[in-house]
C-alpha cells in the first residue's frame, strides 16, 4: 500500500501522473462523441446513408457513446497499470463481492431517495433532459454501458489512477475527496455532480480497502443497474 507523510506536497508528478490523464481521457472521450454524432448528423442530412428510422439511429448513436468511453479508458490504461505495479493488491471473496453489489443498490437507492424528497431533480431542466436519454436504452444496453463499461472504464480513471495519484502528495482522506471531486466534476449538471461526488467518497474508500479496482466497479454497477432498473419498471 501507499505510504504518504499526510501533508500535502503538490509537485510536478502531479501533472503528468495526474492532470494529463484526466485531460487525455476527457479530450479524447469527448471528441470521439462530438466527432462521431456530428458525422452521423452529416452523412444522414446529405443523403448518402440509408433512410434509418429513428430506432436504427438511436442505437447507433448509443454505440458511439459507449465506444468513446471505451476508446478514452483505452487511452489512459497506461497510466493506470503503471500506478497499479507500486501498490498492493488485495483479494476479494466472493462474499464480500456480493456485500459490495448490496451496498451498491442500498446506498444509490437511498441517495436517489433523499434527491427526489429535495425536489431538486424535478425542478433541473437540464438534469431532466439528460435523463431522458440515459433512460431511453433498453435493459440489456443498459446493463452492458452502465453496468460493466461505465464503472470499469470511470473506476479505472478516478480510483485507479486520480485517487491512488492524489495519495502520493496528500493524505489518504484529502485524495478521496479530491478524487470524488474530479468524479463529480466531470458530470455534466449540477445535480449528477453532487451525487456523483457522494458517490465518488465512498467508491474511493472502498477502492482505497482493497487496493482491487473490481471492488469499486462491483459497487458502481450495482448502483447505476438498480436506479436504472427501478427507473425503468416504476
Amino acid at each position: 500500500m501507499l505510504k504518504n507523510s499526510g501533508k500535502v506536497n503538490i509537485n510536478d508528478n502531479v501533472v503528468m501522473g495526474l492532470v494529463m490523464p484526466l485531460i487525455i481521457y476527457y479530450v479524447i472521450h469527448n471528441a470521439w462523441v462530438i466527432g462521431g454524432l456530428s458525422a452521423l448528423e452529416l452523412a444522414v442530412n446529405s443523403g448518402k446513408m440509408p433512410a434509418w428510422n429513428e430506432e436504427v439511429l438511436f442505437y447507433i448513436k448509443t454505440f458511439v457513446k459507449m465506444s468513446g468511453m471505451i476508446v478514452g479508458g483505452v487511452s489512459v490504461y497506461p497510466y493506470f497499470k503503471r500506478q497499479r505495479t507500486m501498490e498492493m493488491k488485495k483479494s476479494l471473496s466472493r462474499k464480500e463481492g456480493v456485500a459490495l453489489i448490496f451496498i451498491g443498490m442500498v446506498l444509490a437507492l437511498g441517495l436517489n431517495y433523499i434527491f427526489l424528497l429535495t425536489g431538486l431533480p424535478q425542478n433541473n431542466e437540464q438534469y431532466q433532459q439528460v435523463a431522458e436519454v440515459q433512460f431511453a436504452l433498453p435493459l440489456w444496453l443498459a446493463f452492458l454501458f452502465y453496468g460493466i463499461i461505465s464503472p470499469v472504464v470511470e473506476e479505472m480513471v478516478f480510483r485507479g489512477i486520480a485517487c491512488s495519484r492524489l495519495e502520493q502528495h496528500m493524505s489518504p482522506m484529502v485524495a478521496v475527496a479530491g478524487s470524488a471531486l474530479l468524479f463529480g466534476a466531470f458530470h455534466g449538471n449540477f445535480i449528477q455532480m453532487l451525487y456523483a461526488s457522494i458517490m465518488g467518497v465512498v467508491l474511493a474508500l472502498v477502492y482505497r480497502k482493497y487496493r482491487n479496482l473490481t471492488a469499486p466497479v462491483l459497487l458502481h454497477g450495482a448502483a447505476n443497474v438498480v436506479v436504472y432498473f427501478i427507473t425503468y419498471f416504476f
